[in-house]
């Protein structure tokens, strides 16, 4: 059924839409904008604080100088002076340096190894100072010390340019970046006035175009009496529209309704009866189907006496598995039976088999004890081992494995079926997966009405096949409920 809504509803979702749209843009360029900024703040910030550390190299020169004749008294105010100016420095690159990366990084790695060695050159001339008869070398040692200030105040002034070099350039980018935003926004505008532009069209062809019909069907109407439905019916979108071509169609339905309620009473009448046919013949079919087995089954119970009395023992055990597989086979396939009638079936199918081809193929079980008494499929073991003799060895021969393995899990039971055959190749597992495998005798029938038995029981996924060519297969069966029949059953 098509939705329908008013037109002033539509209109107004336009303009809402407008409007976020537009609201979203500008948050984005806002959050442009105060990215910009931060950045902008943070990179200020740093060229405050390299100015700052020079300032603090230059008081750090001061104190040294002046420590030169200085009285016992002043020192210590010197010293103090040095050693907060010096530290204030150091702390500053350090916090500079978690910031810096590439040359900056190199830059402050380089003062701060000149602020070492300066404040190492202080100490040495602390020491001189003491020693009134090295006054020639403190004046040298204070030479060196406003040398090394001096190299320090020039790195820190190249780093500064380096950084202005920096910021001038995240400045372009960024005005570049604002000029994208703005045109961005200019396109944004001419396609919401587009848009917009578009779904006023669109309104209103759609209101006029099925008003037009319903003129034409109606003036049909009355020169005819005949309700002219154009061969493409306009299907009106919005509610005061809709309802008012609703409204002529249920007008004409009221007329003809009668007619059509009674030719379409014959016609369930007649399909009742062909129904009915068709189920008898169904009946008969059962019938017919069932009585072969059961005539068969009785035939081979017989031939099992006879073999008995004529003294042929491994005759009369065949021809007993073998009755055993009939009377499991004519369980219907839509009951459910205890796991140990299955296992017990597949064992009179591999000792037949065994018979037959002098001992192989080997056969191995390994089966939870708990899972002997769960409710399973009735054939769905049988046709997997079935298979699995008939198709996975072209020949059998000495070292020929079957395995049937049986666990329980919380919310179910695993049934898997492995071989060591030939294998099959990944676009036949997909194909019998799929349900695009054709039966077909020489492929392995039993194998594809178990997938497709599992698909209507169970539903897809409960089938996995791993298998090589040359490595063998693993057929594992996903049981959900493991004790319990799905819904239905």
């Amino acid at each position: 059924m098509r939705l329908r809504i008013p037109v002033g509803v539509v209109l107004i979702g336009c303009f809402l839409f407008t409007i976020v749209v537009l609201a979203v843009n500008t948050r984005i360029m806002q959050q442009e904008y105060d990215q910009f900024h931060a950045g902008f703040a943070e990179e200020y910030q740093q060229l405050i604080r390299l100015i700052g550390v020079r300032e603090d190299v230059r008081t750090m020169q001061q104190a040294a100088a002046g420590m030169i004749f200085a009285t016992d008294d002043g020192l210590p105010a010197l010293e103090r002076q040095y050693s907060a100016a010096y530290e204030h420095a150091v702390r500053e690159l350090v916090d500079l340096d978690a910031s810096f990366s590439g040359r900056m990084h190199y830059y402050v790695v380089d003062i701060l190894n000149m602020l070492a060695s300066f404040d190492a050159d202080y100490q040495q001339y602390r020491a001189l100072r003491g020693n009134a008869s090295e006054q020639i070398y403190l004046r040298q040692a204070s030479n060196a010390l406003n040398r090394l200030g001096g190299y320090i105040e020039n790195e820190l002034h190249a780093a500064n340019a380096f950084r202005t070099i920096e910021s001038k350039t995240t400045y372009d980018q960024s005005i570049e970046k604002f000029r994208a935003v703005r045109l961005r926004a200019y396109i944004l505008l001419a396609a919401m006035v587009t848009l917009c532009s578009a779904i006023c069209a669109m309104v209103a062809r759609a209101v006029t175009r099925p008003l037009r019909a319903l003129a034409l069907r109606m003036q049909g109407f009355v020169k005819t009496g005949i309700d002219n439905v154009p061969d493409t019916v306009m299907r009106a979108s919005f509610t005061e529209v809709g309802e008012l071509v609703e409204s002529y169609g249920a007008m004409i339905q009221e007329l003809t309704h009668k007619q059509e309620l009674e030719r379409e009473l014959s016609r369930q009448q007649m399909d009742n009866l062909m129904i009915r046919g068709l189920l008898q013949r169904a009946e008969l079919d059962m019938l017919q189907m069932q009585m072969n087995p059961h005539f068969l089954f009785n035939t081979l119970n017989s031939i099992g006496g006879l073999a008995q009395m004529e003294n042929a023992p491994r005759v009369g055990e065949m021809i007993e598995r073998l009755s055993n597989i009939l009377r499991h086979a004519l369980t219907a396939l839509t009951q459910f039976v205890p796991l140990d009638s299955e296992v017990a079936v597949t064992a009179d199918y591999i000792a037949i088999q065994r018979m037959r081809f002098d001992g192989k193929p080997s056969y191995v079980e390994r089966i939870d004890e708990v899972a002997r008494t769960a409710q399973v499929p009735c054939m769905l073991i049988q046709p997997l081992i079935e298979n699995a003799v008939l198709h996975a060895f072209p020949k059998l021969k000495e070292g020929d494995v079957i395995r049937l393995e049986v666990r329980v899990r919380d919310d179910g039971l695993v049934i898997a079926v492995e071989d060591n055959g030939i294998g099959l190749e990944a676009e036949r597992i997909e194909r019998l997966l799929n349900g695009q495998e054709a039966a077909d005798a020489r492929r392995g029938i039993g194998l594809i009405n178990v997938i497709r038995r599992m698909r209507i029981l169970y539903g897809d996924g409960h089938v996995a096949i791993t298998s090589r060519p040359g490595n063998g297969t693993r057929i594992t069966l996903d049981l959900p409920g493991g004790t319990e029949t799905p819904m239905g059953n």
